[in-house]
C-alpha cells in the first residue's frame, strides 16, 4: 500500500517520476549513519549503499543472512523476473574506474576543472563501451531503486553510495528526479578513521578526502540544481538531532514530524558500515582525531590544503 504523501516542496517536480536522492561524501563522513536515520521513515525507501559490492556469506543488517534475508532473496527473485540481472552483493553499477584498468577508462570517468573538456570527453566517448556500460548501470540502478519503492509503496528512494562521478551519469536519467545531498565532516575525523581502519599513509588520507570534496563539488555545480542540494554536516546530528533530521525529511518531500522507531532491526536492510548491526537512535560526536591524530598527520592537514577545505564547511577550531 502507497505510504501517506504530504504535498511535494517547491523544488521536486510535479509528476510521478522517482525522487531518487543521492548521497555523496568522503569515505568515512557517516553515510551509514544518515541510512539509518532517513530510512527509518516510512516514506523512505533505502538500502544504504546501492553500489557497494559486499560478501554475502554475511550478515544483513536485520540479522540474517544475505543469502536468507526475505527482503534481499525477495529482491533478487523480483529482479530475475524482470530481466534485470541481479546478484546480492554484486550489482556491477558503481560507475568509477577500476585500479590498473587504463588511461581510457581513467579519462572517461575523469571530473575535469573546465566544463568543456567534460562535454568534449563525453562527445569523444558516447559511443565507446564505456558509456554503453555507464547507461546499463544507471538504468539497472533506477530499475532496483524502482522494484524497492514498489514493494514498500513509496516514491523516494535514497542512495548513498557516496561515489561523486555517479552523479554524472544518473543525472542523465529521465526516469528519476534527482536530489543531492552533500555529507560532510571535519577533515581530520576522516584523515584519522581512514588511516586507523587502512593503514593509508597522511598523504594518501588526505588526498583521498580532497579527492572526494573536488569531485562532489563539480558534479554538484553541473549536474544538480541548487534547489535539489541538501548540504549536511555530520557534527550538526549531535548538537540538534531533530531539527537537522526535520529539514532533511522536509527536503525528501516526506511527513517531517513523525516519531521514529530505530529499534526495529528487522525492517533495516541498509549496506555499510558495522553502524547498520547495532544502531538504535543513539549519536555521538566522534572527534578520537584529537587524540589518535598523530602530530605530523596534523601538520600534513593544515600545511597541504586541508585547513583550507575544513574552512570552506565552517570548521574553524
Amino acid at each position: 500500500m502507497l505510504q501517506p504523501q504530504v504535498e511535494p516542496p517547491p523544488h521536486w517536480g510535479t509528476d510521478d517520476r522517482l525522487r531518487y536522492v543521492y548521497l555523496s561524501s568522503a569515505m568515512h563522513s557517516g553515510s551509514t549513519l544518515i541510512a539509518c536515520l532517513l530510512g527509518a521513515h516510512p516514506a523512505v525507501s533505502t538500502v544504504g549503499e546501492l553500489a557497494a559490492d559486499f560478501p554475502k556469506a554475511t550478515r544483513c543488517s536485520c540479522g540474517q543472512m544475505y543469502t536468507e534475508c526475505a527482503f534481499w532473496t525477495g529482491l533478487e527473485r523480483q529482479a530475475t523476473r524482470a530481466g534485470i540481472p541481479f546478484e546480492i552483493g554484486n550489482l556491477n553499477i558503481d560507475l568509477q574506474p577500476k585500479p590498473r584498468s587504463g588511461f581510457c577508462e581513467a579519462l572517461y570517468y575523469y571530473g575535469f576543472r573546465i566544463p568543456a573538456f567534460d562535454a568534449a570527453r563525453d562527445v569523444a566517448f558516447g559511443r565507446t563501451r564505456f558509456a554503453s556500460k555507464a547507461r546499463e548501470a544507471v538504468a539497472k540502478s533506477v530499475a532496483i531503486a524502482q522494484l524497492v519503492c514498489d514493494g514498500e509503496g513509496t516514491r523516494v528512494f535514497l542512495d548513498t553510495s557516496k561515489n561523486p562521478l555517479q552523479l554524472r551519469f544518473l543525472a542523465g536519467s529521465d526516469d528519476i528526479d534527482l536530489g543531492l545531498i552533500v555529507l560532510v565532516r571535519d577533515g581530520r575525523g576522516v584523515m584519522n578513521s581512514i588511516m586507523r581502519h587502512y593503514h593509508f599513509s597522511k598523504e594518501h588520507a588526505l588526498g583521498a578526502w580532497i579527492w572526494a570534496n573536488r569531485n562532489i563539488e563539480r558534479a554538484r555545480e553541473r549536474y544538480v540544481r541548487p534547489e535539489r542540494v541538501f548540504h549536511l554536516r555530520i557534527e550538526d546530528l549531535t548538537t540538534d538531532c531533530d531539527g537537522v533530521c526535520r529539514r532533511l525529511f522536509e527536503f525528501l518531500g516526506v511527513e517531517s514530524g513523525l516519531s521514529l522507531d530505530y529499534s526495529d532491526l528487522s525492517q533495516r536492510h541498509i549496506v555499510g558500515n558495522t553502524m547498520r548491526l547495532s544502531f538504535k537512535g543513539e549519536i555521538r560526536a566522534d572527534e578520537r582525531w584529537r587524540d589518535e591524530l598523530p602530530p605530523d598527520a596534523l601538520a600534513y592537514f593544515n600545511a597541504h590544503g586541508g585547513s583550507d577545505w575544513n574552512r570552506r564547511y565552517g570548521y574553524h577550531d
